[in-house]
């Protein structure tokens, strides 16, 4: 995917190997098309996790996004919550999606 604007992945490699992804999207969450963008699909292999690679991940998704103009972004987790929280995304609802509990968070870019 390309830079320019939405949709965009960011890939984190290690010594050449692919270990993670993040994303910016549309859409994320068919039960609320009126937010957008999301940040999501971050993933890290799980045997390069507990180093800082996820958040590092979302810090480069928050700096395409100021990059790109956004004042707002979203995202779900089921259990990342603190996580994020610390990376300054707050809480806005909590409910049940796809069969998990989620909370959504916001992160004000502004």
């Amino acid at each position: 995917m390309g830079r320019k604007d939405i949709p965009l992945t960011l890939v984190g490699y290690i010594n050449g190997r692919p270990v993670g992804t993040a994303s910016i999207d549309t859409a994320d969450m068919s039960t609320h098309p009126e937010l957008t963008p999301w940040m999501a699909s971050i993933y890290v292999d799980p045997a390069f996790r507990r180093r800082g690679l996820g958040a590092a991940l979302c810090q480069r998704i928050s700096e395409e996004l100021t990059r790109l103009g956004v004042k707002s972004a979203y995202l779900f987790t089921p259990d990342q919550e603190k996580l994020y929280a610390r990376l300054g995304w707050k809480p806005m609802l909590r409910e049940d999606y796809r069969g998990e509990r989620v909370v959504i968070m916001r992160l004000d870019l502004e």
